[in-house]
């Protein structure tokens, strides 16, 4: 039993020498900055600090456990809508019908057109409430990457990388400002435009405002996601030349301290290797929390968006069926920009989901 002595001593010593590194840098109150509902959402998954256990517990049926009643609070409200949206297009396939073998069939297309616009100010609504959550995630995403790039450089920084550190809060900071003022200032507005346009196209037949639209739809997310792979690529070369240089520097300063500090030298650079080991693990813990905070920012408005476009998918089909093309046009502008504000969010949360994950692997 003598022999099991240094060992639990080294490992106190280990977890008290953890402890300090997330108190001097000040890791904790990243918490903080994140909104109610996300700190929440952490919660239920046992996510409160950045003990290293709490990470290593997590279990695949708690997490999709949680998923699920996550999916299942955002879906409120949709069968709802989605039963009336069906109920107004069989009275627009009726209409049609009638205005088909009627002789004279003003009175249907009257009637289909008043069922188009029900339609179209039906699902405006929820439209307008993806198009502001979406806003607020991403502004979100922005305040977590302010304060979450800086503390994590400061650790990659503390682990010996200084170039490092330095290519990435640099890009990543850059990044976080572009991404949201390209989303906020030109995204957004483009998919208002476009789903005025593509609205105003399908109930129309004499304009093809629709191609404008999906352009418009289509050339946002294009260039939301070329930016994005321009910040990442350019982070991915920099991590591997700065992992070379920070890596020869590190072997250069334990050689150094082993070689020429007289009598204590091999103790020093074995203190310096069991430093460097705790900051290697507090580096992969800060990654991981950066990761499921910035998941959890995004998930709430993506379930919520998903939710209604396979609403709308499923209006969309059922009125292509019933032969009222002028609700299936609506509907198809609609989708589209609940597909591209899905594509949106995708692109903010794997920006800092890919970068932290590659500066984690590039930095071991």
């Amino acid at each position: 039993m003598i022999w099991q002595t240094p060992i639990t001593a080294a490992a106190a010593s280990a977890d008290d020498l953890y402890r300090e590194q997330v108190e001097a840098l000040g890791a904790e109150e990243l918490f903080e900055t994140l909104p109610a509902e996300t700190r929440e959402l952490l919660r239920s998954l046992g996510i409160t600090d950045l003990e290293l256990q709490r990470y290593t517990a997590l279990q695949p049926n708690a997490v999709m456990q949680t998923l699920l009643a996550l999916f299942s609070k955002q879906v409120g409200g949709v069968g709802a809508l989605c039963g009336v949206l069906l109920g107004v297009i069989v009275m627009a396939a009726f209409a049609e019908t009638v205005r088909q073998t009627a002789t004279s069939g003003t009175m249907g297309e009257t009637v289909s057109r008043i069922c188009a616009v029900a339609v179209c100010a039906s699902v405006l609504v929820p439209v307008g409430v993806c198009l502001e959550k979406v806003g607020e995630a991403v502004e979100s995403v922005r305040v977590l990457m302010l304060s979450f790039v800086p503390t994590y450089a400061a650790v990659i920084l503390a682990g010996g990388h200084a170039t490092l550190a330095a290519s990435y809060s640099t890009v990543l900071l850059a990044a976080a400002e572009c991404v949201t003022a390209l989303v906020g200032g030109v995204a957004l507005p483009l998919l208002t435009v476009s789903l005025g346009l593509g609205t105003a196209g399908a109930l129309s037949h004499r304009n093809r405002l629709s191609g404008i639209s999906g352009g418009l739809a289509k050339g946002s997310m294009w260039l939301l996601g070329t930016v994005t792979a321009l910040f990442v690529g350019i982070l991915s070369m920099q991590s591997f030349v700065a992992t070379a240089a920070d890596s020869l520097g590190q072997r250069a300063a334990k050689m150094t301290v082993s070689s020429f500090v007289p009598i204590v030298g091999g103790a020093l650079s074995e203190a310096f290797s069991t430093l460097t080991g705790c900051i290697s693990v507090l580096r992969s813990t800060l990654g991981m929390f950066g990761v499921l905070a910035s998941a959890a920012l995004v998930l709430p408005p993506f379930f919520y968006c998903f939710s209604w476009s396979l609403a709308i998918g499923l209006c969309r089909t059922a009125a292509e069926m019933l032969g009222v093309p002028s609700v299936g046009g609506v509907l198809g502008t609609v989708q589209t920009v609940v597909k591209v504000l899905m594509g949106m969010l995708g692109v903010c949360a794997l920006l800092l989901i890919v970068t932290t994950t590659l500066v984690t692997v590039a930095g071991r």
